[in-house]
């Protein structure tokens, strides 16, 4: 098992870590861990019971349990530290800004055009803002689109 987790999400009885050789889950609360996948994983975001997104140095998603895919970002090289949904729409804070997804993780396009810093460490919202957290210019407002 690695050292280091830095992503961590509960779903039920399972555990799930992510951390820079992979996405783990254990069932007794951590006492024992299981590899799932191999590769940076910075981020965990379990939506609805039936898809998994993760996030590292590419953003990957898993639907009803199926094999991992790899989300299209762009191209440009990436680091995602944050995941989050909001109404309809899935957002991650990575490195080069906020990214949004519409297809429920299968593609992400900039959403951060209004922020300076594009190095986002944590993402929040409510019904109608998504707050940035960024690394040199503190938190960032944004308006959400109606369907979030």
């Amino acid at each position: 098992m690695v050292d280091l987790f830095t992503a961590l999400a509960f779903e039920q009885d399972r555990m799930w870590l992510g951390g820079r050789d992979g996405l783990y889950y254990s069932d007794d609360f951590g006492a024992t861990a299981v590899k799932l996948l191999e590769g940076e994983v910075t981020a965990i975001l379990l939506d609805g019971g039936n898809r998994m997104i993760l996030g590292g140095k590419k953003i990957q998603y898993s639907v009803s349990g199926g094999p991992f895919r790899d989300a299209w970002t762009g191209g440009a090289p990436l680091l995602v530290r944050s995941l989050l949904r909001s109404g309809a729409s899935l957002y991650a804070g990575t490195s080069r800004g906020v990214l949004r997804s519409t297809d429920d993780g299968a593609s992400w396009l900039d959403f951060s055009s209004e922020t300076s810093d594009l190095d986002v460490v944590s993402l929040s919202s409510d019904r109608e803002s998504l707050y940035v957290g960024t690394k040199q210019c503190g938190v960032y407002e944004l308006a959400l689109p109606s369907d979030g």
